[in-house]
């Protein structure tokens, strides 16, 4: 199930990425493993970009509008190129960072001036993923029924995340935040439906500290 802050990620590079029939944007897929599912988006929407991608598992794809993989952490891109991308992205990927300060200094590094970096992030505080953090990774599995990878939040917050990347020269031009505990029972009948009503409550009433999906946009 695509969560809202995805949505959210996407549409942000779709506003910002070439329509077809102009010269390709270049894109730095952070942390996006062997995952097309970013990219087959903003083909469908008709953006035209070619993307290169880095991760710390092997994540090389035969796919045209891939040109190069490279097999290292976001803390440390040293094979990337400075200044070379219009945009970078990181789809729910700095929640498992070490070193989320790191990360955002090569990203800058990575950027041209004016480049824009999209990602999708939770937000720790929210009750989802307290009791998430609270719980063994093959419980987080199960309930979500997909892969799952350690969690550090080194950000701590949202604020946290938005002090960190403007702490390296990042300029914030938007953070939205959105309730999803629908996203982790929708494979169970009773609670789904429970989940959806909590999301909706949540979300008209404007409970950020229960709005734990975050899509945050930074401009070098």
């Amino acid at each position: 199930m695509q969560t809202p802050a995805e949505r959210a990620l996407v549409a942000h590079l779709v506003a910002l990425l070439p329509k077809n029939g102009s010269p390709p944007a270049r894109l730095l897929a952070v942390g996006a493993g062997r995952s097309l599912s970013v990219e087959n988006q903003l083909t469908a929407a008709h953006r035209t970009f070619v993307s290169d991608r880095v991760d710390v598992d092997e994540c090389s794809v035969a796919d045209p509008r891939v040109e190069r993989s490279w097999v290292c952490s976001a803390e440390a891109m040293e094979p990337v190129e400075s200044g070379a991308y219009d945009a970078a992205f990181a789809n729910y990927v700095l929640e498992h960072v070490p070193d989320v300060r790191r990360a955002a200094a090569e990203i800058h590094r990575v950027l041209r001036p004016g480049g824009r970096f999209v990602t999708s992030v939770p937000n720790p505080r929210a009750l989802e993923f307290r009791l998430a953090n609270a719980t063994p990774l093959g419980f987080h599995r199960f309930v979500r029924g997909e892969e799952a990878w350690p969690t550090h939040y080194d950000y701590r917050t949202v604020r946290g995340l938005v002090e960190i990347f403007e702490g390296v020269g990042f300029r914030t031009l938007q953070v939205d935040q959105f309730a999803f505990v629908e996203g982790y029972l929708h494979r169970f009948p009773l609670l789904g439906p429970l989940g959806r009503l909590y999301d909706g409550a949540i979300n008209r009433l404007g409970i950020r500290a229960g709005q734990g999906n975050v899509c945050a946009v930074f401009e070098r």
